[in-house]
């Protein structure tokens, strides 16, 4: 797993199982931590949607969630 994807990781399993875990009302922020999935790799890592993948998804770039998954 890159270290990209693993801070993706980090933060959906953050998101998911903290119950303290709180975001911003920012439907920007929400739109970018939607739109990236995952794959399970044969050799067992996880790869979540590339950034370029989301910025032609998005039609910008997720600058956002980016900032979220690096604090």
């Amino acid at each position: 797993m890159q270290l990209g994807d693993q801070l993706w990781w980090l933060m959906r399993e953050w998101l998911r199982t903290d119950e303290t875990a709180m975001l911003p009302n920012d439907h920007l922020l929400l739109d970018e931590l939607r739109a990236p999935t995952y794959e399970k790799l044969r050799n067992g890592k996880i790869q979540i949607t590339h950034k370029d993948q989301l910025r032609k998804l998005l039609m910008r770039s997720p600058d956002r969630a980016d900032a979220l998954r690096l604090t």
